[in-house]
């Protein structure tokens, strides 16, 4: 079913704004957060969620979500800063990646905000400021890539790695707060989830065992799909991978049983919030499709043709005919849709929107030969919450 979209309100902006344009709806960020959070709450109590800044860090989005109770984890000295500047608490924030310069470093000791730690040189540095253990640190455990045998993520330390971090910290009187994992992005199932924190119960055997551990919180990252690899997402997607998460767990030590748990969500949260208003350009006719043309290219929306973004036309019109989509960019490859329904007749001019951009495109679109592209913000819906996209 075809979702009803505010046909009349996302034309007004077209008016008012051009084309191509970014628009954000607020309410639908507001509505899903807010399901995650009870989602989350329902299974890990004392829990706490961590938004992704490299999602999208734009300051309207992120403030709706600081003010719902979101943290916000980072993963460069600019988004620490960041955070910072826009009221998230030092302790509400955390440090990931696998840069940290010093002086990013220094700035995090100096705030409180949390260290997740990702490599021994890492480590290193962080000792060579001589923080003691006033620092918050947490260690990245290396995970399996998905369910491939013996294929290690390059994030995090490996077993060994592991064992050599924690003669470390006892030598430089550092103490290890917290645990983290990450599966990694754009999770096929949940038990790729529960995978990777059941194959971490060894890792987190050892760090109990050690003299310089006294954990505090166990951090089970993101990577959470948003709607455009799954085609549905929300928060009963996010619920699946909590309860796998609760189950794989319980394979850790039990003294890390009742720790609070902490995730990371990203895409899943804005990627169905955003959308990109465009136009119809020109027809060319094509064997064995034909080919429209729009005002918009991958520029705008890079992952076009890896990712599901669902295009609707704000005529109402019948949609006949099948189509290739391609943007106003003068390569050849610029194309944003191999299959797309559309009217027999396409006018120039006709405003179409496309959705699931709110996250990584968002972020990441650059106008390149264009001017900058206008970003709307909404407090109003564009496209009925209860109805799932398609294309």
């Amino acid at each position: 079913m075809a979702p009803r979209i505010n046909r009349a309100l996302l034309k007004e902006i077209a008016a008012e704004q051009g084309t191509p344009c970014f628009v954000f709806d607020l309410e639908h960020l507001k509505d899903v957060a807010g399901r995650i959070i009870a989602v989350q709450r329902a299974s890990f109590p004392c829990g706490d969620l961590f938004y992704s800044f490299k999602t999208n860090s734009d300051k309207k989005i992120v403030s709706v979500l600081r003010e719902l109770g979101y943290g916000a984890e980072v993963v460069s000295g600019r988004e620490l800063k960041l955070a910072l500047s826009h009221g998230f608490l030092p302790s509400k924030i955390i440090f990931n990646g696998p840069l940290k310069r010093r002086d990013e470093l220094q700035l995090a000791i100096q705030e409180g905000v949390t260290i997740h730690v990702d490599s021994l040189d890492e480590l290193r540095l962080i000792a060579s400021l001589r923080p003691g253990p006033r620092a918050r640190l947490g260690l990245r455990i290396a995970t399996l890539k998905g369910s491939a045998p013996q294929s290690w993520s390059r994030f995090g330390l490996s077993r060994l790695e592991l064992m050599d971090a924690l003669q470390l910290i006892h030598r430089e009187e550092l103490l290890v707060r917290g645990l983290h994992l990450h599966a990694g992005s754009n999770l096929k199932s949940p038990e790729l989830l529960a995978l990777a924190i059941r194959d971490a119960s060894t890792a987190a055997q050892a760090v109990v065992e050690s003299s310089c551990a006294a954990p505090e919180w166990i951090d089970i990252g993101g990577g959470f799909p948003g709607p455009s690899a799954a085609h549905r997402s929300g928060p009963q997607t996010f619920r699946a991978y909590i309860l796998a998460a609760k189950a794989a767990l319980k394979t850790w030590p039990s003294s890390l049983n009742e720790l609070p748990v902490f995730a990371e969500p990203g895409r899943i949260l804005t990627e169905g919030a955003g959308y990109l208003l465009t136009q119809f350009v020109a027809r060319k006719h094509r064997d064995p499709v034909d080919a429209l043309v729009l005002d918009a290219g991958r520029n705008l929306i890079p992952s076009a043709g890896t990712h599901f973004h669902p295009i609707h036309w704000l005529r109402c019109c019948a949609l006949t005919q099948r189509f290739a989509v391609y943007g106003r960019n003068c390569f050849e490859s610029d194309l944003l849709c191999d299959w797309a329904a559309g009217p027999e007749s396409p006018r120039p001019g006709d405003l179409l929107v496309i959705g699931n951009v709110g996250a990584y495109d968002w972020s990441t679109a650059f106008p390149w030969t264009d001017a900058p592209i206008p970003l709307v913000f909404l407090q109003a819906r564009v496209a009925n919450p209860s109805v799932t996209p398609s294309s």
